[in-house]
Parts: C-alpha cells; sequence; structure tokens
C-alpha cells in the first residue's frame, strides 16, 4: 500500500499544488475542508475527500487521523489554539509508531501580500473573508507572472 497524507484545509495556492505534486510522486491524499473554494479555483483533482468544519466539528477531524496511518498530516487552516486540539488528541491516542508527521503551514502571511495586516477602517486585523479577488485580469496576470 501506497503512503498517505491528510491535508486539513488546503483548496487553493499551496494546497493544490502540493497535493498534485505529492500523487504524482505516488502518495495517497486526502484533503479534509469546508468544501469551499476561493478565487473562482478548481479543487484539487487528486485525492479523496471528506468534507468538514474544523470548528464545529472537531470530532470528525480526530476520527480521521485515527481512521488510517497517515504518513503525514498537512495542516493549513489552524488559526487558533483550539484549532488543534482534535489534531493534538488524536495523536496522543496513537502509538508512536503510528504517528505522523505533524507539517503546519501558516496561511498569515497570504494575508500580509495585502501590503498591511490591519485592516484601514475596520480596526481590527485582516481575517480569512477579507480577502479579496483582484478584479483587475491584466493586473491579475501582472502579479503572478512576477510571483
Amino acid at each position: 500500500m501506497s503512503e498517505q497524507v491528510l491535508l486539513l484545509g488546503g483548496t487553493s495556492f499551496m494546497g493544490r499544488a502540493l497535493s498534485s505534486l505529492l500523487t504524482q510522486r505516488g502518495l495517497r491524499v486526502t484533503h479534509i475542508n469546508r468544501g469551499r473554494r476561493h478565487w473562482n479555483s478548481e479543487p484539487a483533482k487528486d485525492g479523496s475527500w471528506i468534507e468538514c468544519d474544523r470548528r464545529s466539528e472537531p470530532e470528525k477531524i480526530r476520527k480521521a487521523i485515527l481512521a488510517s496511518r497517515w504518513t503525514a498530516v498537512v495542516d493549513f487552516t489552524c488559526f487558533e489554539p483550539k484549532d488543534f486540539e482534535p489534531v493534538r488528541a488524536a495523536f496522543a491516542e496513537k502509538n508512536d509508531e503510528e504517528k505522523p508527521f505533524y507539517i503546519f503551514i501558516c496561511t498569515d502571511n497570504v494575508y500580509s501580500a495585502c501590503g498591511d495586516f490591519w485592516m484601514k477602517g475596520k480596526e481590527r486585523l485582516i481575517v480569512e473573508s477579507d480577502a479579496v479577488r483582484l478584479q483587475d485580469e491584466e493586473l491579475r496576470k501582472s502579479w503572478a507572472e512576477s510571483d
């Protein structure tokens, strides 16, 4: 049986690219996410899917981690300590030989691309729902080429 990787979140950008890379290298990928896509992106075509909101269904995350022998769990959506709790609980239930690598990819850097973490006029930090896709196609292409 091939090695398995569990992706928490990661429906766009890095997550989609990672999913493709892992499957090209022969690993089986399972995605757990809310079923939402951003930026008019197509979902990753690789792997299997479990729809779950980690904040309202933390037990589903814990059970998914316990259900298989993962090589790695890659987490794109751990924004607060409580988001990590079902992952921690599942790892605590696995013996040492079964514990996967846990890789946390901080997406806060995505919001820094907005130029300022502080949402001007709203007196708060930028959050996920503040992200807005560029409407100017030429500017979008220019940014993509310079990236």
